[in-house]
């Protein structure tokens, strides 16, 4: 039995160091293919937004949203601060998403909206962060 449980932590090695070495080389390609200027524009100044870059922000806010209702439906039924926090952090980041989205300018109302939604969203998950390294002290104490 464990010297199964010690193949499968090498298989499971093998395949953590696999996913970042592929993450880390398509960041890799990606930026040079942006510095060769082979990339799509994504936004044109005096020009604005491109198709790409709206479709970009809209998947994010669907995305972000969404995330943050399941985890607000989850937070529902256990009650962890962890949960709360973490949905609130993903509402704003949501919220801040849609404003992108909506905003024209760079320097107008809604695209400062957008910004410190997205710096409260921030905050948030700063704070889940802290709910959770919390809640596993408690947790050894309370185990101890």
């Amino acid at each position: 039995m464990r010297a199964s449980s010690s193949r499968d932590s090498k298989r499971r090695k093998s395949k953590l160091l696999l996913a970042y070495a592929g993450a880390v080389g398509f960041l890799a390609v990606l930026t040079v293919f942006a510095l060769l200027g082979v990339t799509p524009a994504f936004f044109v100044p005096g020009v604005g937004s491109t198709l790409l870059r709206q479709v970009v922000v809209a998947a994010g806010l669907v995305l972000f949203a969404a995330s943050s209702i399941l985890f607000m439906r989850l937070y529902r039924d256990s009650r962890s601060g962890i949960l709360f926090w973490y949905s609130m952090a993903l509402a704003l980041t949501a919220i801040g998403f849609a404003a992108f989205y909506f905003g024209r300018t760079v320097g107008d109302p809604i695209a400062w909206t957008g910004r410190i939604a997205t710096y409260l969203g921030g905050i948030y998950s700063l704070v889940a962060i802290w709910s959770a390294i919390r809640g596993s002290h408690d947790g050894l104490a309370n185990s101890q």
